[in-house]
């Protein structure tokens, strides 16, 4: 699950752009752009994006997605070229996973 929060005008007041996290809730933070911020919570490992821009939060959206997923994709490349059993690191990622 992804959260995201697009920009909206400064005539919002209620509303803003900018994570209101707890210091002690959050497992990382990073900045993929300059206009993206993607913070992690402790508690679920959810990915919270903020964008200033539609297209900055649609990019952090995928950003973290391919954070997530990219063993996912490692496994199919590896399954698809019938490797899966000489690659340690998918292999243990399966039986971790599954």
């Amino acid at each position: 699950m992804v959260t995201l929060i697009a920009g909206v005008p400064t005539s919002a007041p209620a509303l803003s752009t900018r994570p209101a996290h707890a210091a002690n809730q959050v497992k990382s933070m990073i900045k993929p752009r300059a206009d993206v911020t993607i913070i992690c919570d402790k508690a679920l490992g959810i990915p919270h994006v903020y964008g200033t821009t539609r297209s900055g939060t649609e990019f952090g959206a995928g950003y973290a997605v391919a954070q997530d997923r990219l063993w996912l994709m490692d496994l199919f490349r590896h399954l698809g070229r019938g490797q899966l059993s000489g690659s340690r690191a998918v292999a243990a990622r399966c039986r971790t996973r599954w």
